[in-house]
């Protein structure tokens, strides 16, 4: 069999992945400065599964301004610098020449392009460049694969001098936002294998894993760990809580909240949140309700890790996942509609996030006073606050017994775990240090539609 080819991002140096303006030109290691964005692009490209390839001209050699010596001892000083930041290059590929000298490797030509795609096993299909040049630009048309100008380095000013004469596939604000660009236009399984890679790669580098690993959350836990593997053990491992769903007296369904187990989520220790809810006795003959709603909670800092969601309410239809790749500040999304079609989303998060799911059980460990409102980030595909105001304390009676409570109120601006549309959402928890919800009324547009536990949790 032979060795599968990998697709690469080709990229210009001066301007692109390092500082560089008109007028300037770099000569020794110290002048070398990263671009802030660009390690995270870099990062981004190679979770995406690309071989990242330096193509530039380098004529500072056949001018004298420095030898092949020195310019190592600058790739050196660039390895050392994107290394710091957890980023790395593949290999390095530059025309030596005078301008003058009529070589056939100084870009535009595309030698270099091809020597590298020859030398490393690569493949120009899937393929693109990056570059702040129209040199680098019409390099890409030349060896056939998309070209992205950023406006760092002379983007700027080669915008104003070509305008539109350019042709740029895409114009970016600079390389980390012209990777997100290509991760966007390449295919569903590139964009989620951006999402998640290996942890511990040598030298800080995460390493690609196969895209068949990441087809959805669940395609990422290996496997179920002891108890012993949590760092912090908490107050509602391992819990099962069951309700039954009622609209005002008539009974309309059941639903359940449980974490029952901790897997090796893609590498990490998660608990397993299970929620679901089911329409029961008439009410399934005119609104029949099928949910269930999943989220991995880190076990050691009990961010999320992902959630997924599938609901069936009446004509409503929700089967959509999330995935959260921290390292990358980034989140990947997949929905499926009702026949069968995907689509596929990518954005950023702006570090630890909760799902509707998981800040319930985060919010569990919080100590509750009354008047105090709790603030957590929530992502959803969209970043946004969850806001828990603590209301008061209360005697409530259930089929499960009679609890002291404490009364909260979330504020959410998206839908939440049992019911798609409600106008207020009111929680009673137990008042003591493991908070398990007693009952839950959200109001609709005729009534209310509660929720009270069944029997009290072990």
């Amino acid at each position: 069999m032979t060795k599968r080819r990998s697709p690469a991002i080709f990229l210009d140096r001066d301007g692109t992945v390092i500082h560089d303006r008109p007028g300037f030109y770099l000569k020794r290691p110290e002048q070398v400065r990263v671009y802030r964005a660009a390690p995270a692009g870099l990062r981004l490209l190679r979770r995406a599964g690309y071989r990242l390839v330096l193509v530039s001209n380098q004529s500072g050699i056949g001018r004298g301004f420095f030898d092949r010596a020195g310019l190592a001892r600058i790739h050196r000083r660039l390895r050392l610098k994107l290394r710091e930041q957890g980023a790395g290059l593949d290999a390095f590929y530059f025309c030596p020449h005078h301008p003058d000298d009529g070589c056939s490797c100084r870009k535009p030509a595309p030698a270099l392009v091809r020597r590298a795609v020859r030398e490393l096993g690569l493949t120009l299909k899937g393929s693109f460049l990056v570059g702040d040049k129209q040199s680098d630009l019409e390099l890409g048309r030349r060896v056939g694969i998309p070209s992205i100008l950023v406006k760092t380095g002379h983007g700027r000013a080669q915008l104003s001098r070509y305008g539109r004469g350019l042709k740029a596939d895409h114009v970016a604000k600079d390389l980390l936002a012209a990777a997100r660009w290509i991760v966007r236009q390449t295919a569903p399984a590139l964009l989620l294998a951006a999402a998640f890679a290996a942890r511990g790669a040598a030298q800080g580098v995460p390493a690609p894993i196969s895209t068949a690993t990441v087809a959805a959350p669940f395609d990422l836990v290996r496997g179920t760990l002891p108890v012993s593997a949590l760092a912090r053990p908490v107050s509602w491992f391992p819990e099962k809580l069951d309700f039954e769903v009622k609209w005002g007296l008539i009974s309309m369904g059941f639903s359940d909240m449980a974490v029952e187990e901790i897997v090796d989520f893609n590498g990490r220790p998660a608990y397993h949140v299970v929620s679901k809810a089911w329409s029961g006795g008439f009410a399934d003959t005119f609104y029949k309700v099928r949910d269930q709603n999943e989220s991995w909670i880190d076990a050691e800092d009990f961010r999320s890790l992902g959630y997924s969601k599938k609901l069936r309410e009446g004509s409503f239809f929700r089967d959509e996942w999330v995935l959260y790749d921290y390292p990358a500040k980034a989140w990947v999304s997949k929905r499926l509609n009702k026949s069968g079609e995907a689509s596929f989303g990518s954005g950023e998060v702006p570090g630890p996030v909760q799902d509707v799911l998981s800040s319930l059980y985060y919010i569990r460990g919080k100590t509750l006073q009354i008047g105090d409102e709790v603030v957590i980030d929530v992502n959803t595909m969209e970043n946004w606050p969850f806001v828990l105001k603590v209301i008061k304390k209360e005697t409530i009676k259930v089929p499960a017994g009679k609890f002291n409570t404490i009364l909260v109120e979330p504020f959410m601006r998206k839908e939440g775990i049992f019911i798609q549309k409600g106008k207020r959402l009111r929680v009673w928890v137990t008042d003591d240090e493991r908070h398990y919800p007693v009952m839950m009324k959200v109001e609709i547009i005729f009534g209310n539609i509660t929720a009270v536990l069944l029997r009290k949790p072990n």
